[in-house]
């Protein structure tokens, strides 16, 4: 099964998902530890996983807080896609500490 949200064909967001489909994200890391732990999507904030939202109508930002074991280490935003599988939605270094909050804007179709 294919991933909820898709790449948005227009600049007005990064992302874009049937609107009432629910998503979830997780924070992922190759070399140490990371985890989300807030995010805020469309009025609904959550500070325990699951990060499960559901899309609204217009364009939202989904807003994650992420901790990092490790400087330098590559940091992933995923979609945890229904049937298994990820899709990278944002990606940062931790050797900036400004990105330990992220966010990407989010379409609903």
């Amino acid at each position: 099964m294919p991933c909820v949200l898709s790449d948005c064909p227009t600049f007005d967001a990064d992302y874009q998902g049937a609107i009432g489909s629910k998503f979830t994200v997780t924070a992922i890391c190759a070399t140490a530890p990371a985890a989300i732990s807030g995010a805020a999507y469309a009025g609904t904030t959550l500070t325990k996983a699951p990060f499960t939202f559901t899309v609204a109508s217009g364009v939202s930002n989904l807003a994650t807080i992420v901790e990092g074991a490790a400087l330098n280490a590559l940091i992933q935003i995923v979609e945890a896609c229904p049937g298994g599988g990820t899709k990278v939605l944002r990606q940062f270094d931790m050797t900036d500490p400004d990105h330990s909050i992220s966010a990407v804007r989010i379409k609903g179709v």
